[in-house]
């Protein structure tokens, strides 16, 4: 026996205010979480993709080819570059999470 037949042998309860009762509340500080988490890697990209394309992070350009990834970081032009990837994987990770939890609450 469990609660709901419980209740209903005591008395006369109407079933869908049991229903109602057993419902989740939908957790509405996570979801904000996530929006705020969006909103902050869209201003990260915003703003590493608005200093690549006004060159204010122009560095030396790379001499050697062989360098690669280490002076491609080294430079204020690569670092721009990692902010926008960064920024955009956080927004599809809160777009998953959000998708997630959506399903989640019907």
């Amino acid at each position: 026996m469990n609660g709901i037949d419980f209740l209903d042998g005591l008395s006369d309860i109407d079933k869908k205010f049991l229903k109602e009762a057993e419902a989740k509340p939908v957790n509405r500080a996570a979801r904000q979480r996530c929006y705020l988490s969006m909103a902050a890697c869209l201003a990260i990209m915003l703003i590493s993709g608005i200093s690549l394309i006004t060159g204010v992070g122009e560095g030396p350009q790379i001499e050697n080819p062989a360098d690669g990834v280490a002076s491609l970081i080294g430079s204020a032009t690569g670092l721009f570059w990692i902010l926008l990837a960064i920024g955009g994987a956080g927004i599809i990770i809160s777009l998953i999470i959000l998708i997630k939890n959506r399903t989640k609450d019907k």
